[in-house]
């Protein structure tokens, strides 16, 4: 009789935990469509990166890697031909593009340590252009 009360509690446990793990990148699928919001979004996924990598744990990197890459994706997408009247985003953007292509090549090859550093260097230029 005590098992199924426990039973049942890590089912429960187990049940939520899997539930927020599904709803966590859903209620990120898409960008609202606001510049400001949508880079938001974007560098709240890049300092996960950052966090992944610097955890030493190459999968879960892997994984906020190809989140980060999904919504690059979206914000490219959205905003590069937006931003028409500022022409420094557009080169600062692909700079940034760069370190993720950089990074992402880096946690490949195993070297958590400098994508941490090449995502960290995207984030400061992600800053930089929200700031403007």
């Amino acid at each position: 009789m005590t098992r199924t009360p426990n039973f049942r509690r890590w089912l429960v446990a187990l049940l939520l935990v899997l539930g927020g793990i599904a709803a966590s990148p859903q209620a990120r699928a898409q960008m609202p469509g606001e510049f400001n919001t949508d880079i938001v979004i974007l560098d709240g996924a890049l300092a996960e990166t950052v966090a992944a990598a610097g955890k030493a744990n190459q999968d879960a990197s892997r994984v906020a890697m190809e989140e980060l890459y999904r919504l690059w994706r979206l914000f490219r997408e959205k905003n590069f031909d937006a931003q028409a009247g500022d022409p420094l985003f557009v080169p600062d953007m692909e700079k940034v593009e760069a370190k993720l292509f950089a990074a992402s090549k880096l946690i490949d090859d195993g070297q958590l340590t400098a994508a941490g550093k090449e995502l960290h260097a995207a984030a400061i230029q992600l800053q930089a252009v929200r700031q403007r």
